[in-house]
């Protein structure tokens, strides 16, 4: 006989709730400790229980190295994007550059062409 599959929803019953969250924290805990130790990658796992209890949990390395390691990674691979861009572009910043540049030149160029309609127009009308 199988598992009875469980509705996804919030337990309404305050003490079902601690329970189900004790029992499943357990889970998560060895999964994490598991997946740690077989596979070598940093685990950090920050938890709220329902009381408001912090708990953290790190694998190899502290939590706040591995949260650290995680904000330096997310700003390298910022400029990392660009590197692998056959453009030449290499950080933000020349992006940015480059994106206001543009801007102003396709706005130059758009009253440029409105010029040029007007005068098409004003031509058109002295030849009649």
């Amino acid at each position: 006989m199988g598992r009875v599959k469980l509705q996804l929803k919030k337990i309404e019953d305050k003490h079902d709730r601690q329970i189900s969250f004790a029992n499943r924290k357990k889970g998560l805990l060895k999964k994490a400790f598991e997946l740690s130790t077989l596979c070598d990658v940093e685990i950090a796992l920050i938890i709220f229980s329902p009381s408001g209890e912090l708990l953290i949990f790190d694998g190899n390395r502290r939590a706040e190295d591995t949260i650290k390691h995680y904000i330096d990674l997310t700003h390298q691979q910022c400029g990392r994007h660009f590197v692998k861009s056959s453009s030449g572009i290499k950080s933000v910043s020349e992006a940015e550059y480059l994106e206001r540049t543009l801007k102003e030149a396709l706005r130059r160029v758009s009253l440029n062409k409105g010029w040029r309609c007007l005068n098409i127009q004003v031509l058109r009308k002295k030849e009649d």
